[in-house]
């Protein structure tokens, strides 16, 4: 037997792109698609996607969530259809949650999936959390993964007159407090409460290190719910699920919003459009509408295949993209419907894995919180008069989390960002064969480019002779077209178009390509590790030991020492500091800039038996403004 990984995978270098910082556009696509590949094809010996339990699992869930779908369905259509919508009070339920891209992925998918429900007169049936609530749909919060009490809240809001639900906590690296605090809270609740775990490492790579202010780890939670879930117990019997396929490292180590993300938005697709089929709900309820797990992620296989066709147009965007973020520029999407939602959370993950300014990158959107069909509603509205009470308050301002940072309509991009374009600036329309909003989005990139802009298009579309006729703007410069045989496993036509998480999961992809591509042509990315990372939660805050130690070339309590350091720039003694919690040291590091890299100058240093402060490694920084290129000066000085 092999020996079994004692390194988180989803925190392990992926040797397929060990040499990504040194790839021009076009190779740094072609490695992400080998990197990808690893979803359906494997990791090593570790069972996968495609294998036979994860596909086991995925039909038992299925069906699970199946009986709640039957159980709201009313006895009669039409109207007794729309009076349960709205006045059932104990229902079921499909709960699911995560943080960051995992909470992103939870809602994406409970909205499609509502869509469809509503499509066929049914109630809603499923409902999403986000750490950090709806602001973190789009913008970046990560400190929220680690509040293990404001799991358990929100879960008992989600689940509230629910008399079974079934609860999907997610957390790719099975870390996440959020999440461990809601298995354990439906593990108390099993008359209630069907737990399900997703996640991408094996179950003795669970996280072990104690949860600030509470009696578990993520281990501890595993364990216990390892007793009474399938596959480790007989389904007849079991009370819960474990699903937790190895889809490999990521491309940009512990980026899990790529692969990770991915294989997120695969599972719960393909896990409801099954429970969909095994509740009669598609192809008129005929049995020979029913496909296979198995089926239904060959089909996924493909899509991503034919959207890494257009490697070579996605190599296009990606050097353009990499030419604004070096020369100081930004890159804009605009977008529509489902797809330009997919661009909306690809901006918002910038921030965390690369360092970058709100700015950077952003996401704009026709239909604004309608089109995001949110359940906070319009946060820009919401956020405005707190906004003006802070303006109005004295002492000093907060503008993290500001009325703007909500302003994500096509009007608002006008209305502010159109009069600052430049010729450094890149324009990205995100358009599908919905036509809904697709000529506001083309009039608005139009208008960029008539101020200077760089222009590009993402057009993912069907196969169809009327979807390949689909005119795209003659101003872009560069245009990636992905034409997919089949834009949704679900063959009505009405229906599909509700669901088109096909198209969704092609310009995740694309998307995903792009900013990570900038951001490696831009010097963020040492080998395939994001070295100027923000240390914003307690997962980044032992990411960053990890690249420390592994680039300055010392033990990991060196490593924390000089972060803890880095971090706290004009603090007392290093021997005050060591004793602050976690948490502490998080909140100094969430408002810093360059953390990561200081650190590893000033474990350097301390390697040589230097003492430097961390204002003289700020001044080694300054001498070269790209940060990859200012730790290889320091790892050798010798080379140009």
């Amino acid at each position: 037997m092999l020996p079994q990984s004692t390194v988180s995978i989803t925190e392990t270098s992926n040797e397929l792109t060990s040499e990504l910082d040194s790839a021009g556009a076009d190779e740094i696509v072609r490695l992400l698609r080998c990197s990808d590949a690893q979803l359906f094809g494997g990791y090593r010996h570790y069972e996968g996607l495609m294998d036979e339990t994860t596909i086991a699992t995925l039909e038992q869930i299925a069906a699970c969530i199946s009986r709640n779908i039957l159980h709201n369905r009313p006895a009669a259509g039409g109207r007794d259809a729309d009076a349960a919508a709205t006045t059932t009070t104990t229902t079921t339920r499909v709960v699911i949650s995560g943080a960051g891209t995992s909470g992103r992925m939870a809602f994406v998918c409970a909205s499609t999936f509502n869509r469809v429900l509503e499509k066929l007169g049914l109630p809603k049936l499923f409902a999403y959390i986000c750490a950090g609530g709806d602001s973190a749909l789009f913008t970046s919060q990560e400190a929220p993964e680690d509040n293990w009490r404001a799991g358990i809240q929100t879960l008992v809001e989600a689940s509230q007159n629910a008399s079974k639900v079934v609860y999907i906590g997610i957390t790719c690296g099975l870390a996440a407090p959020f999440v461990a605090a809601q298995l354990d809270y439906c593990m108390q609740h099993l008359d209630v409460f069907t737990p399900v775990l997703l996640g991408f490492n094996p179950l003795h790579l669970a996280r072990r290190i104690k949860v600030e202010q509470w009696h578990h780890t993520f281990a501890s939670v595993c364990e216990q719910l390892v007793q009474v879930s399938f596959p480790q117990v007989e389904a007849a019997k079991a009370q819960g699920f474990i699903l937790t396929p190895i889809v490999g490292p990521e491309p940009i180590t512990g980026s899990t919003r790529m692969k990770g993300g991915s294989a997120t938005k695969i599972i719960l697709d393909v896990m409801f459009v099954r429970a969909f089929q095994l509740a009669k709900l598609l192809g008129g309820g005929v049995e020979s509408a029913d496909q296979s797990v198995a089926a239904l992620l060959q089909e996924c296989l493909l899509a991503m295949q034919e959207t890494y066709l257009q490697a070579r147009a996605i190599g296009q965007v990606v050097q353009l993209a990499g030419d604004s973020l070096r020369s100081g520029g930004r890159i804009l999407y605009l977008g529509s419907d489902s797809l330009g939602i997919m661009g909306l959370i690809d901006a918002s993950e910038c921030a965390p894995t690369y360092g970058a300014t709100y700015d950077d990158v952003r996401g704009f959107l026709h239909g604004c919180f309608d089109t995001l069909g949110n359940v906070e509603g319009n946060l820009h509205e919401k956020a405005a008069p707190a906004q003006q009470q802070l303006a109005s308050s004295p002492g000093p301002s907060c503008a993290t989390v500001g009325s703007a940072t909500f302003d994500i309509g096509l009007g608002s991009f006008t209305r502010n960002m159109l009069p600052t374009l430049s010729p450094r600036d890149l324009v990205i329309a995100i358009v599908s064969d919905n036509p809904s909003g697709r000529d506001a989005v083309y009039r608005t990139l139009e208008a960029a480019s008539g101020r200077g802009s760089k222009t590009a298009v993402i057009a993912c579309t069907g196969a169809s002779p009327a979807s390949a006729a689909l005119q795209l703007p003659a101003s872009a410069l560069a245009a990636v077209r992905v034409r997919l045989q089949r834009t949704s496993p679900i063959s009505d036509g009405g229906l599909a178009a509700s669901a088109p998480i096909h198209l969704e999961f092609a310009a995740k992809l694309v998307c995903n390509a792009i900013t990570t591509g900038a951001h490696v042509l831009r010097g963020k990315v040492l080998g395939n590790h994001m070295i100027d990372l923000r240390v914003s939660n307690t997962k980044l805050f032992h990411r960053a030991i990890g690249i420390i130690s592994r680039f300055a070339n010392v033990d990991e309590a060196m490593a924390r020492d000089s972060l803890v350091r880095s971090i706290h720039t004009d603090s007392s003694a290093l021997s005050e500091l060591a004793n602050l919690d976690i948490s502490e040291h998080v909140r100094v590091a969430t408002t810093s800039q360059r953390v990561v890299p200081r650190a590893i100058v000033l474990a350097i240093a301390a390697l040589r038996n230097q003492n430097l402060s961390a204002q003289a490694a700020n001044a080694m920084l300054d001498s070269h403004p790209i940060v990859r290129d200012a730790v290889r000066h320091l790892l050798n000085p010798s080379r140009p």
